[in-house]
């Protein structure tokens, strides 16, 4: 028996034997070419980095000397009025204008630097309206390093005389029953750091209000005064 082919619609025919289009995929492979990767390394002259140390080494040691010197450079004193009494005033416009003033300070000293500080005699003075009317001096004191001390000092003048341009606010002065003056403190000292000599000094002055008829300060303000005079 004989077999028998049977054929397709020809409309089913030309789909099968049509070779449909594939996009997407190529033809045929491409060609790669791998070039191995090179980090290119840019050499700089050896004699470029030999300088830069150079110059670097030396401003960073000038920078630490600098910087030394700065912190243990010496400071001035730090001066504080912490009691101030009048223990005698009196005043007179007969026959000459005149006053008799005792007083006493307390003053506490501060020594901000890292080595202990022999300081000269405290001078105090006493003005009355500008007018300088006289001073002491106290004894020498010593103080350690980032320490502290004390200082009394002690004002007596009997019979001062008032200068003659101020005589107006002084009779003025006494019929109001207040009397105003200015004291002002010093304190020198030095500092010796390897070879040098270094000046330190401290200035505190107040302005007090006295009152004639009980004696007692009845008005103070304290201050610090920046000395540029390093003599």
């Amino acid at each position: 028996m004989a077999s028998k082919t049977q054929s397709l619609p020809p409309e089913y025919e030309q789909y099968f034997l049509s070779s449909p289009e594939v996009y997407g995929i190529p033809a045929t492979s491409p060609a790669y070419v791998l070039v191995p990767l090179h980090r290119t390394r840019i050499r700089r002259p050896r004699c470029c980095t030999l300088s830069c140390c150079a110059v670097l080494i030396p401003l960073f040691v000038l920078l630490a000397i600098f910087g030394t010197f700065s912190f243990l450079w010496p400071s001035d004193p730090d001066i504080q009025v912490v009691r101030l009494n009048i223990d005698r005033i009196k005043a007179s416009v007969h026959p000459i204008p005149y006053m008799d003033i005792w007083m006493h300070l307390r003053l506490r000293v501060r020594n901000p630097n890292f080595v202990s500080v022999d300081y000269e005699p405290a001078v105090t003075s006493i003005a009355y309206r500008g007018r300088l009317l006289g001073f002491a001096t106290s004894g020498k004191t010593s103080v350690d390093s980032r320490g502290v001390s004390y200082v009394e000092a002690t004002l007596r003048f009997n019979e001062i005389r008032v200068m003659q341009d101020v005589v107006y606010y002084f009779n003025d002065d006494l019929e109001k029953g207040i009397l105003p003056l200015d004291t002002t403190t010093e304190i020198d000292g030095t500092v010796q750091i390897l070879l040098l000599s270094v000046p330190v000094k401290g200035k505190i002055s107040c302005s007090i209000h006295v009152n004639m008829k009980n004696q007692t300060v009845v008005h103070e303000d304290c201050y610090p005064v920046i000395s540029f005079d390093r003599s």
